[in-house]
């Protein structure tokens, strides 16, 4: 039969999609055979139903798997991944219970805060340009929170890193008030996974190490496709490293409550683009459930792509009060060389700009922002300093935190600091 056009249509557990040959054929999604109206091509379609065999029809490399214990307002990520045989484009759609889903044309379905509505099966369609094939189904169950508060369940600083100087660190604190036991924790360092969505200049082989005061408690070089973060992955929604083989570096470890530094580093002087990345593991929340109570990353902010660039979620129902703040020059207190004399800071939602800040002392809450960080333990800045902080209020959902340099190239680059603390 000729290449199947597109506009497919899932119903009754089949996909029905025409044909440039003028047939009409079904896709039976729970045994991937393929069928027609034209008896007679039924053994041919059966052959051709498998992907690969022709030109053009993609193969599901990566079926979507939808992460377990997802509580109402996490934010949750369905990958997968198609190829074609030989290359060309493929484009996706997704469905839910069999209805597609407005938008939702990505290798990756993201929801940036699931709520019990989501809950439901998921498929996508692979659509090359001789063909499509659908997915396996993945279920996704959504359930209501057990009364925890909005906490900060995600960081992720992407940003150039290598060795020295140029070592990423990242700063994260276990804890809060009334909780205790471990805090089931993922974190990675990617780098060569970041040049399948495009990013060039990637750090070829990150390093991951984490530490307690000046102790190493574990690092790791490559992930190895360790079963443990693998399935850690999948319950967090973070994207798959591929291959297994990939040099990205990742860990799964529990931490109890305390103040903890992660690095990532480029061996001998090697350096290029790298995502850092820290994910709450927990799959059941009390109360008394430990949180990620403050997360910071220090490095080198250049200009253009190279500002400092921070992500964030806030997960759980309500909403947090945070204190975000983008430090260079109090740096230097401390003996930081080379620091970023002016920083700005904005904060975003998806494209949306909320608030940002250029020197705090000047805000209108300055005030407010003193006790805030008085409150949290937050060391403090001088009014009159050139540092950047904003306090809000934040509904649970995915943020953005930019940090780049004001003034001349000669003085908008330099070593600064992004911190954001929950406020009790």
């Amino acid at each position: 039969g000729g290449p199947i056009v597109a506009s497919p249509v899932l119903s009754g557990g089949k996909l029905y999609a025409g044909s440039t040959d003028g047939k009409l054929y079904a896709f039976d999604t729970g045994n991937n055979l393929a069928r027609t109206s034209w008896p007679m091509h039924r053994q041919n379609l059966r052959r051709a139903a498998r992907p690969g065999d022709l030109a053009g029809i993609p193969t599901i490399g990566t079926q979507p798997v939808a992460p377990s214990g997802t509580i109402a307002g996490t934010a949750v990520s369905i990958p997968s991944l198609a190829t074609v045989s030989g290359g060309g484009p493929v484009t996706y759609q997704w469905y839910v219970d069999d209805v597609a889903i407005t938008g939702a044309t990505s290798a990756t379905l993201t929801l940036p805060t699931a709520q019990g509505s989501n809950s439901g099966t998921y498929r996508v369609l692979a659509i090359g340009l001789g063909g499509s094939v659908i997915s396996s189904a993945t279920t996704l169950s959504v359930t209501a929170s057990t009364g925890d508060t909005a906490r900060l369940i995600n960081l992720a600083v992407r940003t150039n890193a290598g060795s020295g100087a140029n070592v990423l660190f990242v700063g994260f604190v276990v804890g809060g008030t009334g909780t205790s036991g471990t805090k089931p924790l993922l974190f990675r360092g990617v780098g060569p996974t970041l040049g399948v969505f495009g990013v060039t200049g990637v750090l070829a082989d990150p390093k991951l190490q984490i530490f307690s005061g000046t102790n190493l408690l574990l690092e790791n070089d490559d992930w190895a496709g360790n079963a443990q973060v693998a399935a850690l992955t999948a319950q967090v929604g973070a994207f798959a490293l591929a291959p297994v083989t990939s040099k990205d570096a990742a860990l799964a470890l529990g931490l109890a409550a305390g103040a903890y530094s992660a690095q990532v580093s480029g061996p001998g002087t090697t350096s290029g683009v790298v995502l850092a990345e820290i994910y709450d593991g927990t799959s059941t929340l009390t109360a008394a459930t430990p949180r990620l109570i403050n997360v910071s990353a220090r490095t080198q902010v250049g200009t253009g792509a190279n500002i400092l660039i921070a992500g964030f979620v806030v997960g759980g129902t309500g909403t947090k009060t945070v204190l975000l703040r983008a430090i260079g020059p109090t740096l230097g207190v401390f003996g930081v060389p080379g620091v970023l004399a002016d920083p700005k800071l904005q904060l975003f939602t998806g494209t949306t700009l909320l608030q940002e800040n250029d020197n705090w002392g000047a805000a209108s809450n300055a005030a407010q922002i003193a006790t805030a960080s008085a409150a949290v333990g937050a060391f403090a800045l001088d009014l009159a300093s050139r540092d950047a902080v904003l306090l809000l209020t934040l509904q649970p959902g995915s943020y953005t935190a930019q940090v780049s340099g004001v003034g001349s190239a000669a003085v908008n680059t330099g070593a600064a600091l992004v911190e954001v603390y929950e406020v009790p």
